[in-house]
């Protein structure tokens, strides 16, 4: 109940948008009708009769615009020729997997590092990848799919083998991770069967393998991808989730990384070719309104 409760809050805005423009349309077709036919004419000779008229077109308009704000799934911001911007809720994986438009790229948020060894909690001291992240969501994703972390890490390395490190890590007494740093706003391919995911270095872990980031590197990162897949993508569907709520300890909440990401893709629409969704998880919808 109260998750319905929280999915009807959410979808507030786009109701009421919906209602006015029924609301638009039956006034509209009323103020035809009576162009022609007097209100006399229909019966409606006193005002009772009249209000009960006008709460009947109120009627209809909110029966007509209920079932398209509650079956409507996506938000355009903008479209123009082959290129467009929406906003979806859905889980991340299963949408790009389910994508039936061919090839899609999908951004997938990842360390300086970008370490390849997921660390449950307190199975070790200083744990690297968090399994609740999305880099480690899809590390294990890729390990279900049969690759092993020797190929994974073989794959980064030969896509990174031309990008300069950014620094150096020290090696300290037990560490655990990779050394190399690379630039905030690095983006490697990493291509499975028609999906190519854009592991995109946005946090970076300090020598505890705490990661830290902040808005600044958001912009760097979503520059990056936009930037890449402008220059690589061949006009592909581009799919972004939300980047900063978690664990990089960015400090936005799921509002702010929202229209932070679709403000941005908006300013630098001119670089975007084709499709580009920007994915809010499902899980989240009390947290955050794509309709607002």
């Amino acid at each position: 109940m109260n998750k319905l409760i929280d999915t009807l809050r959410v979808r507030s805005h786009l109701w009421r948008s919906c209602f006015v423009k029924w609301c638009g349309g039956v006034f509209g077709i009323w103020g035809v009708v009576v162009s022609f036919i007097s209100p006399d004419d229909l019966g409606l000779n006193n005002t009772c009769l009249k209000i009960m008229a006008l709460l009947v077109l109120l009627f209809l308009s909110c029966v007509g615009s209920a079932p398209h704000a509650a079956l409507k799934r996506n938000r355009e911001f903008w479209s123009c020729g082959s290129s467009s911007l929406q906003a979806c809720y859905g889980d991340l994986f299963s949408l790009v997997d389910d994508f039936v438009c061919g090839h899609c790229c999908c951004v997938i948020p990842v360390n300086t590092s970008f370490d390849t060894v997921v660390d449950k909690p307190g199975s070790c001291a200083h744990p690297l990848v968090s399994p609740f992240s999305l880099h480690g969501l899809w590390l294990s994703k890729m390990q279900e799919r049969g690759l092993s972390v020797a190929e994974i890490d073989r794959r980064i390395d030969d896509a990174l083998a031309d990008v300069d490190p950014a620094s150096v890590k020290a090696v300290p007494s037990g560490f655990r991770g990779k050394t190399n740093e690379y630039p905030v706003g690095t983006v490697i391919p990493f291509t499975v069967g028609s999906i190519t995911y854009l592991l995109t270095a946005l946090s970076q872990f300090d020598s505890r393998n705490v990661a830290h980031s902040d808005r600044e590197n958001l912009l760097l990162a979503l520059n990056g991808v936009i930037e890449f897949h402008d220059g690589n993508g061949q006009g592909c569907n581009l799919v972004i989730p939300l980047m900063g709520t978690g664990l990089s300890r960015m400090g936005l909440d799921h509002k702010g990384s929202f229209n932070l990401i679709t403000s941005f893709l908006t300013l630098h629409r001119e670089k975007l070719t084709g499709h580009t969704t920007v994915v809010v998880y499902s899980g989240d919808v009390d947290k955050v309104s794509i309709w607002d």
